[in-house]
């Protein structure tokens, strides 16, 4: 895995067996990786009988180049396509149009899981840098499904105040897998911060209802509010699963899991939903002339499976569509409702420091005199850091005072914030603060 970056997550797919991981930086760089660039190691042992599908904190500190005798040699290998990114593993920003979203790749996820994930190596994606105080909006899609099926949602989010994830996970896989990963990326805290003041948003398609519904199971108490948007999902799974691994040569572990007697149906709603979590359950009605279903049904689930009554029981609200299953993500009347409901979303900051933090910043990407760091935090954070400055807002927080004190000239800046805006105030000959005339 090249260009990962510090505090962030790493996926490996591998056999039984043992193994030492190495971390390399191209400390002198050449464009190669040299023993004397070792920064950190871990000896990893996977057993043939592993308890757990998928195994966690496996965490690799890192240090200075370790003093260890290396033979390994090896080119810094350039990914092409990849856009690079500050905060996130390379190659998680792209396009919605990016052909790792194709189909034929999705079809990979459900046949071949490790092939799929050699392509889609972190299941997180993104279509833009991070931006901290934008609401998170996590897309979860179906069986054989990809993120670009939720363009349609997409055109019309306010991308202003939103910022869109995308779990794109092997969907041929065992749930209960797929929605612990889930968990430790999106839930957990230790992959990517939880921040209390904002609410998380997810919106699932039919069999990735069922994915985060068992990821609330795993996180049982959130740390903050969750709205969950479910669309046609079959939370009481899929009658045609239960003949067809009975019966089938080959069974994919997902569709063994979609058996309304299994085990993973069965103990979906084990736990009571927390207070702190609002499921908003859509169903589909619309039944095409096609369909082999003799029940109500969408033209895949049936009605009765997407409003199960412990589902009906657990839910905030439940509302119906004239919709068959493939037709939900690009109706307008559920995207007007989607868009309608991201619209009423609250953050816990105060109304003015939310309107600073969504007023526009300072456009500095053709000066050369700052970090890239720098000139993304001036682009989404200036007005913040201008006001603050200024003492239009009060600080909120400890650290807040601490960059206040530093915009008045009574201490000198520390940390990337505060270096950041001395150094914009400096180049700038502004007058409204001490720090300006620190050299």
């Amino acid at each position: 895995m090249h260009g990962v970056r510090a505090n962030t997550h790493y996926g490996l797919n591998l056999p039984p067996g043992e193994y030492q991981f190495l971390v390399f930086t191209d400390l002198n760089s050449n464009a190669r990786y040299e023993p004397t660039e070792v920064v950190g190691e871990r000896a990893v042992w996977i057993p043939d009988e592993v308890t757990q599908t998928v195994i966690g904190d496996l965490d690799i500190p890192l240090e200075e180049p370790l003093k260890k005798k290396y033979t390994v040699t090896f080119t810094a290998a350039v990914s092409s396509g990849e856009t690079p990114s500050l905060f996130y593993p390379a190659g998680t920003i792209r396009d919605i149009n990016d052909p790792l979203f194709d189909r034929d790749v999705a079809t990979l996820g459900l046949y071949h899981p490790a092939a799929f994930l050699e392509k889609a190596r972190t299941m997180f994606y993104a279509l833009e840098e991070d931006v901290p105080y934008k609401i998170p909006v996590i897309f979860v899609h179906g069986i054989g499904g990809t993120p670009a099926e939720f363009k349609h949602i997409l055109e019309k989010m306010d991308r202003r105040r939103f910022r869109p994830w995308f779990f794109y996970y092997p969907s041929g896989s065992d749930l209960d897998q797929m929605a612990l990963f889930f968990q430790n990326i999106f839930l957990s805290g230790r992959v990517i911060p939880v921040d209390e003041k904002l609410p998380i948003w997810i919106v699932a398609h039919s069999m990735g209802g069922l994915v985060v519904k068992e990821a609330l199971n795993i996180q049982k108490k959130p740390k903050n509010r969750i709205v969950f948007i479910s669309m046609a999902s079959p939370f009481g799974g899929h009658p045609a699963a239960a003949k067809g691994h009975k019966m089938a040569p080959m069974v994919l572990p997902a569709w063994r899991d979609l058996d309304p007697d299994g085990e993973f149906i069965k103990n979906l709603y084990r736990r009571p939903t927390d207070p702190l979590v609002e499921h908003r359950l859509l169903y589909a009605y619309k039944k095409p002339n096609r369909s082999r279903l003799r029940e109500n049904s969408d033209g895949v689930v049936s009605l009765s499976s997407q409003l199960r009554a412990e589902a009906q029981k657990a839910a905030f609200t439940q509302i119906g569509f004239n919709s068959s299953h493939s037709e939900m993500l690009a109706q307008d009347t559920v995207v007007d409702y989607v868009i309608d409901e991201l619209s009423q979303a609250k953050t816990n900051l105060p109304p003015a420091h939310y309107y600073y933090l969504l007023a526009d910043g300072f456009d500095v990407s053709n000066n050369h005199a700052y970090s890239d760091q720098q000139k993304h935090s001036l682009r989404y954070l200036g007005a913040y850091m201008h006001a603050l400055a200024d003492r239009k807002i009060a600080p909120l927080n400890a650290d807040q005072k601490r960059f206040v004190s530093t915009a008045l000239g009574e201490r000198k800046p520390v940390n990337h914030i505060e270096k950041t805006w001395c150094k914009f105030v400096r180049l700038n000959q502004l007058s409204i603060a001490g720090c300006g005339l620190q050299k």
